[in-house]
């Protein structure tokens, strides 16, 4: 993500230079069945001992347990319904997809501006929707890009830079459902939003628990200093506006199939006596094998 957004902000920069100077201007165990020992010896005028009680008590027993595996099957089986189980049943599927996969591959990555630019002098908030729009699209270096080592994984499929993928909780997010068809689950989850932030960490709030989210850190670091200090930049802080995720899952082993990012972050950029509104989408999409 970072190259995208270096070639947005040194845009910017121009942009901001111009402006400047227009302003000046989720076990059974089946218990332990015990047999009486029932054995008599038999009289020899007596009636020859029926086997059939034992053979009725196997043929009980193996029904049993089928009836049990049956059971246990179709819980395993059983579509998750309420937010809490579907956002369990997600966390455990997308950390399993970045830890146990054999490989992912990290289909397209595309960036796309999500609103107009605000708080510059007028003439240039356009000419900043023009730069921004020129300088968005496709990431080049994210498309069909096949994550298969450990560190790939880590690096790029979400949470990018982090050994775990997901740590939502059912209060981080907006909705959730699942439906099956096919034998395939089709997770959809809508995150609440975060207000502008300047010092974000993945794994807080709610959007960096489970997106390769901006930071703002990210976006100071490739402000260059020289146009930081003549522009008087002051601390660069990122909303993130609701989110979706919609994950394909097999049903019957649990895994993920394909994955897509769906992410809207703005960019609040002080210059001088104003706030310089950036607003974003980017969207990841990702197939895991497994």
């Amino acid at each position: 993500m970072t190259k995208k957004i270096i070639a947005i902000l040194m845009a910017m920069a121009l942009v901001l230079s111009f402006a400047a100077c227009g302003a000046k201007n989720d076990e059974t165990t089946e218990p332990a069945q015990t047999v009486a020992d029932t054995t008599a010896a038999p009289e020899e005028t007596s009636a020859p001992v029926e086997e059939t009680s034992i053979e009725e008590t196997s043929a009980e027993a193996v029904s049993e347990e089928a009836t049990s595996a049956e059971e246990t099957t179709q819980a395993a089986a059983k579509v998750p319904e309420t937010t809490e189980e579907i956002i369990e049943f997600y966390n455990k599927a997308a950390n399993a997809a970045k830890a146990d996969s054999k490989s992912i591959t990290y289909n397209y990555m595309k960036h796309a501006p999500a609103g107009n630019v605000s708080g510059l002098p007028k003439m240039f908030n356009s000419l900043a929707d023009t730069v921004i729009s020129n300088n968005t699209g496709a990431d080049k270096s994210k498309t069909n890009l096949a994550l298969n080592t450990q560190s790939l994984k880590n690096t790029n499929f979400p949470v990018e830079n982090e050994s775990w993928a997901s740590k939502l909780t059912a209060d981080d997010v907006k909705s959730a459902t699942c439906t099956e068809s096919n034998g395939v689950y089709t997770i959809k989850i809508v995150t609440k939003s975060d207000d502008f932030l300047a010092n974000v960490k993945h794994g807080s709030y709610h959007n960096p628990k489970a997106f390769n989210v901006v930071l703002p850190s990210t976006v100071a670091d490739n402000i260059p200093s020289a146009v930081a200090k003549v522009f008087s930049i002051g601390t660069v802080a990122i909303a993130f506006p609701s989110s979706t995720i919609t994950v394909k899952v097999d049903a019957a082993t649990g895994n993920i199939k394909t994955a897509n990012y769906l992410m809207y972050w703005t960019m609040k950029i002080p210059l001088g006596n104003s706030d310089v509104i950036i607003p974003f989408s980017t969207e990841s999409d990702y197939t895991v094998n497994f």
